[in-house]
Formats: structure tokens, C-alpha cells, sequence
């Protein structure tokens, strides 16, 4: 029997180069659209993790008022002693102004003071260890005559904020002028169109709020104002409506 032999060469099964830089490329592709998506994805849970924060935080707060007769913890800015927190977060070294607060015996766990998405640095350089603020308006001695001091002063607890995820955040309290023609007004005089602190974007855009009744969620920014830092929204409508949706829920 004659054994005929091909001419044709026989394929080893191993990728060629161009093959291997086609599938290369490819992954790259579908790598740049799907990380996107994955970001958005961890920043959906990390907001979900802050919201939690917030639930406990605001646990704390009314199982203090509970204690008290209604009377808030105190909110008196850097100041130690009789404060909800001590200290200044750009300037601790540890948690310990986080203990001695006045409301970490009601929850003695220093990891629900701050975002999981944080990233600032203190003036020594180590991660900062709180992001959040009490709303100045609430506790005294808070921003004035006009805080509110007792739970019975607040009308709509579903509708009044506590604690707030604050972007540099400095002290205790979360400053925010009250509307125009409102009867705080005066209190924030020039601050009344404009952010005087800023709320963080740090969830794809959103921040996540506390109330008074206990329940949470995270507000949604229309306009990019508070994602760019820019205190003052200017004739952005989207952007004022940002602004004039936290100022609804002053007390």
C-alpha cells in the first residue's frame, strides 16, 4: 500500500502572536467598560455600609435622649468634656476622642464614625478616623439661641436630619444655613444661598443623611455642585435644588 504524505502543515495548537495579542486586546476592552461598572458597584456597597454607620450612630443619639428626658448629647463643636465627640479629625492620633464622647457608651464600636469610601489623611498623615457630623442646629449649644435642645422642640422627626456624611470635616457639628425668610436666617447671614460646609458625593454622587425618627437614606445630587466642592451653586437650578432639599430638613 502506497502511504501518500501532505504537504500541508500540521497545526501544533499553540496561539500565533497575532492571536495572542488579539485576545489580549480584547480582554483590555472588556476590561476598560466592566471596571467602570465595578467602581459604581463598590461605591454602591460602601454606601450602603456608611447608611448603616449612620443607623447606628443615630441609635446612639436617641438612646441618649432616651436617658436624658429628651435632651440632645450636646454638640459644641472641637470642644472636650460634655460633647457627643471631642477632638478634631485632622488632628487625632487615635480613636480616643471618639471614646470620650458621650455617645460611645451607647455603642463602643470607633469603626461606625466613618466611612468606608474616606480617604483623607490627618496633619500626621494617618487615615483620618471619623466622617461624620451632627447637624448644627441640634444639640446645644449648637449654632445659637435658635438650636433646637429637646426632642419635644422637633415638630416632624421624620423630616429633621442628625448626622451627615461630611466632606473635610473638622468638628462636631455639619454647618448649613437656614433658607432665606426663614426664621433662622440670621444665623448664617450670607450663607443662607450657599453651602457654608459640604456634604460628601463620595457614592456615586450621593450622600447618605440620619434623621431624627431614626430612619436613613442616601440623597442622590441632581447637579455636579457638590461633587466639584463648589461651596457657592450659583444659577445652576439643579444645583440649588440640592441645597434647598437639605435646608428642608432643618429643624
Amino acid at each position: 500500500m502506497k502511504i501518500v504524505m501532505s504537504s500541508a502543515r500540521v497545526r501544533t495548537g499553540a496561539f500565533t502572536l497575532i492571536e495572542l495579542l488579539v485576545v489580549i486586546a480584547i480582554i483590555g476592552i472588556l476590561a476598560s467598560m466592566l471596571l467602570p461598572a465595578l467602581g459604581q458597584a463598590k461605591e454602591k456597597a460602601n454606601g450602603t455600609k456608611c447608611m448603616n454607620n449612620l443607623k447606628q450612630m443615630q441609635l446612639a443619639w436617641m438612646l441618649y435622649a432616651d436617658d436624658y428626658n429628651g435632651t440632645m448629647v450636646p454638640n459644641a463643636g472641637t470642644v472636650g468634656g460634655q460633647n457627643w465627640i471631642t477632638g478634631d479629625p485632622n488632628l487625632d492620633v487615635d480613636t480616643t476622642p471618639i471614646q470620650q464622647g458621650l455617645l460611645y457608651p451607647y455603642n463602643q464600636s470607633t469603626a461606625i464614625y466613618k466611612c468606608p469610601s474616606e480617604r483623607y489623611k490627618t496633619a500626621g498623615g494617618l487615615p483620618r478616623f471619623r466622617s461624620y457630623s451632627v447637624n448644627y442646629h441640634m444639640g446645644k449649644p449648637g449654632s445659637g439661641a435658635a438650636t433646637k435642645g429637646n426632642l419635644s422642640e422637633i415638630d416632624k422627626p421624620m423630616d429633621v436630619f442628625v448626622f451627615v456624611d461630611q466632606e473635610r470635616i473638622d468638628n462636631s457639628h455639619f454647618g448649613i444655613g437656614y433658607p432665606p425668610g426663614t426664621p433662622g436666617a440670621a444665623l448664617f447671614a450670607g450663607w443662607n444661598t450657599t453651602w457654608y460646609e459640604m456634604p460628601t458625593a463620595r457614592h456615586n454622587n450621593s450622600c447618605p443623611f440620619s434623621f431624627v425618627d431614626g430612619h436613613t437614606l442616601i440623597l442622590k445630587w441632581r447637579g455636579a455642585n457638590v461633587r466639584l466642592g463648589q461651596s457657592n451653586p450659583g444659577a445652576s437650578a439643579t444645583d440649588m435644588l440640592d441645597l434647598t432639599t437639605v435646608q428642608a430638613w432643618l429643624p
